[in-house]
């Protein structure tokens, strides 16, 4: 590698590991009473997680190996893979249903979520379009409609899986990197309207979703019904303080803070670490942000410079809403914060997209 490559891939490296390391503390911190209580011991969840760092760590790297471009060839047959593993949740005897959301496939003891993976598969496929029909797209039937039909198949599935986070996270991926792909604006500005208008209806026509706009605009009027996990949020953030009450000392995860090592893992760590330890974790994503997309930028080809752009804004864009929703900024989306929340679809397919970074990293004094 150049001295600049090196840098590159070092930074992004060291970033993910020291992310992937709070996580680690946290998600025993925030599981040890639960995992004690259901389990017998309170290393339970710490050690499957441990385990789904492990293999992460492991693809990670074997993945960096890779000539990133591999992917541009693959990217047809990944988005037919994510399509029918995403099928697949709603067969009977392979999908799971958990909280009436057909969102997993069940092996054993392991729940995988297919639109974890999905998501990525679908930023190479937009990457790989964008670039195959680079001289196309001020067309609006031949450039500009195969970019948003066919994710829109993957998509509908999505929101068929009752996950309205995980389709407005595709939706606004497709938006973003067709803008930086070159799509014009006017063609951009239907689409975007249909899309907010669809994700309104959608809001509107569940009770349960308005309940959840009703309770991030009065959570604590909503306390004892769809507002409860947003006060308990805050409160958590309010007693955390300038230095928290100290790791493993968190009051909020011994069953008043619902989904507390996975959903609002964030919560608990402003408890415990209190203002300094959240202003260094969005400190981490920042610069995990700044690093990607300084490296994306210096990639000459178009496929890659897509690519290292959509799965950096991917990462931290989850980050960032998911720390929004434990702050009451933005309203419940079920979205998992990236290296802390437990569950290994999470973790594993994020660590799989930065070692396609670190690929990008390794391979950019040759694009």
């Amino acid at each position: 590698m150049t001295e600049t490559a090196n840098k590159y891939y070092k930074q992004l490296f060291g970033l993910t590991i020291v992310l992937l390391g709070i996580g680690l503390a946290m998600v025993y911190s925030a599981s040890y009473s639960t995992s004690a209580e259901k389990y017998g011991y309170s290393y339970f969840f710490f050690l499957r997680q441990i385990v789904y760092a492990g293999a992460g760590i492991f693809i990670m790297y074997v993945v960096s190996l890779v000539d990133y471009r591999i992917f541009k060839k693959l990217a047809y047959l990944l988005l037919i893979l994510s399509f029918f593993m995403l099928i697949l949740t709603f067969v009977p005897g392979i999908g799971r249903k958990i909280n009436g959301a057909n969102r997993w496939i069940g092996l054993g003891p392991i729940n995988i979520q297919p639109s974890e993976m999905a998501k990525v598969f679908l930023i190479i496929f937009v990457a790989y379009l964008l670039e195959k029909k680079e001289s196309k797209l001020e067309s609006f039937s031949f450039g500009f409609l195969p970019c948003v039909l066919i994710p829109g198949f993957v998509m509908l599935v999505v929101l068929l899986q009752r996950d309205l986070g995980c389709f407005a996270i595709m939706g606004c991926m497709i938006f973003i990197m067709m803008f930086l792909g070159g799509v014009k604006i006017k063609h951009l500005l239907l689409p975007v309207i249909l899309f907010g208008a669809s994700v309104g209806i959608l809001i509107i026509k569940f009770p349960y979703r308005l309940n959840r706009i009703l309770a991030y605009l009065h959570p604590f009027k909503y306390y004892h019904g769809s507002g409860y996990q947003s006060s308990q949020s805050l409160i958590s953030f309010g007693a955390g303080g300038i230095i928290g009450r100290g790791i493993g000392n968190s009051m909020a995860k011994h069953h008043y803070l619902p989904e507390a090592f996975t959903d609002y893992i964030f919560s608990i760590l402003a408890e415990e670490l209190g203002f300094v330890g959240v202003f260094v974790v969005v400190v981490l994503f920042l610069l995990f942000f700044i690093t990607g997309i300084r490296l994306s930028l210096k990639v000459k080809d178009k496929f890659g410079r897509l690519l290292g752009l959509g799965l950096t804004i991917l990462i931290t864009v989850q980050a960032f809403i998911n720390m929004a929703v434990c702050t009451n900024l933005l309203p419940p989306k079920g979205l998992v914060l990236p290296f802390f929340s437990y569950g290994g679809s999470s973790l594993i397919v994020n660590l799989f997209a930065v070692g396609i970074l670190l690929s990008i990293a390794r391979d950019l004094e040759n694009v």
